[in-house]
């Protein structure tokens, strides 16, 4: 048996010699050889559906003569692919999305790709629902709020037509260390990190001599048949709140007062109905300052 461990590039001749072992004898033969370029590997097309918020999985073919490396070109964030070829994505955001998987002969540098295509819908899941609302904030007074948000997924927060020194923070605070007296309206936006889709809520907030009653609410979210509860909280600026009225909200939804006075008020729905829908509340404190709050309350099926 004639072996060569590494063949080198190109083309020679070689002699076998063979010698009997009793008489001595021998006899040869010429023998061309030829060491032509492996083929580059070769990487298989590949193509998946998947829904939103679905960890995916897809697993790509590579025939190469040798050893070779994985690496992807195009790919959407979060997409990966292990040594094996298994293309993973934890979280698939909505949209559809084409990029390239190459490999690479770790011995002869060669490389192959194929092209892979990701269509991920957006299924059932719903956009982020925020609250709306006006407020009074005093000047050079640190305000802070958080918007109510009503989504199944963990959402990125940002904000819109906000004055200079108003941030929101990844849990969805708002704050402005350093008010500035003036009148204000400006948008905070929610993006579910899973499907992609986004929601608003627009806000107005007025910058004065004193700060007025805010108004918040734990997220009324729930599912169809289930019973619903929340608790709506009113935070004052320094006086107690005189006065409140609760319009809209779906036929059978309750809101009451809890032990204690006006600043917290629970929210219940013994048999919800799907929809999204909006509760407006009011207050005013006895300053004479006042607040007006959109509550969305979201029904699922």
């Amino acid at each position: 048996m004639v072996s060569w461990p590494n063949p080198v590039l190109g083309t020679c001749s070689v002699t076998l010699v063979a010698r009997d072992s009793r008489t001595g004898l021998t006899g040869q033969g010429v023998y061309r050889v030829q060491v032509d370029n492996p083929p580059p590997p070769m990487v298989s097309d590949g193509c998946v559906t998947s829904t939103a918020g679905a960890s995916l999985n897809l697993r790509v073919t590579v025939s190469a003569s040798h050893a070779y490396t994985l690496t992807l070109s195009g790919a959407p964030n979060g997409l990966t692919i292990n040594s094996s070829g298994v293309i993973n994505w934890p979280s698939p955001v909505a949209g559809s999305y084409s990029f390239k998987v190459n490999a690479k002969d770790n011995l002869t540098g060669l490389s192959g790709q194929g092209t892979c295509l990701v269509v991920v819908n957006a299924g059932t899941n719903a956009p982020p629902v925020l609250s709306s609302g006006s407020f009074v904030a005093k000047s050079g007074t640190p305000f802070k709020f958080t918007p109510v948000v009503n989504d199944l997924n963990p959402c990125s927060f940002a904000l819109s037509g906000a004055p200079s020194g108003m941030s929101i923070n990844s849990s969805g605070l708002l704050s402005w260390t350093n008010p500035a007296a003036g009148n204000y309206t400006f948008s905070v936006l929610a993006r579910d990190s899973r499907n992609g889709l986004s929601g608003q809520g627009s806000f107005a907030l007025s910058v004065g001599s004193a700060a007025g009653p805010v108004i918040t609410s734990t997220p009324l979210l729930g599912l169809v048949g289930q019973r619903l509860d929340g608790t709506i909280t009113i935070t004052n600026g320094g006086a107690g709140v005189n006065f409140l009225g609760v319009g809209g909200g779906p036929l059978g939804m309750s809101f009451a007062p809890q032990a204690g006075g006006l600043n917290t008020m629970s929210a219940s729905w013994t048999s919800p109905l799907a929809g999204n829908y909006l509760a407006s509340l009011q207050c005013s404190d006895s300053a004479g300052l006042k607040a007006l709050s959109w509550i969305p309350i979201s029904i699922r099926k």
